[in-house]
């Protein structure tokens, strides 16, 4: 999600808000990883997972089978980024 919540940044997620909204942004552990990023509901019962720099990583789509493995840890509404000093 860099260029919008940037690597490192503090994020707070809603744990009751766990349904996709298309186009929000969500916290979700897959295969160990955390992940955020924008959850798209498709037709099947698919999911589409967007990320906010879509340039470097594009869109995945993930089968009702494969989404279920996944857990959905909330909806992400705030996130915070303290600049790090550049590197000497």
């Amino acid at each position: 999600m860099e260029r919008l919540i940037l690597d490192g940044a503090a994020i707070g997620f809603d744990t009751s808000f766990t349904h996709i909204v298309d186009g929000e942004i969500y916290a979700f552990n897959q295969d160990g990883m955390l992940r955020v990023k924008y959850l798209y509901s498709m037709p099947g019962n698919s999911v589409r997972i967007r990320s906010e720099n879509s340039d470097e990583y594009p869109d995945e789509i993930l089968t009702s089978d494969q989404f279920s493995q996944i857990t959905m840890l909330g909806r992400v509404f705030w996130w915070s980024t303290v600049r790090r000093a550049p590197r000497r």
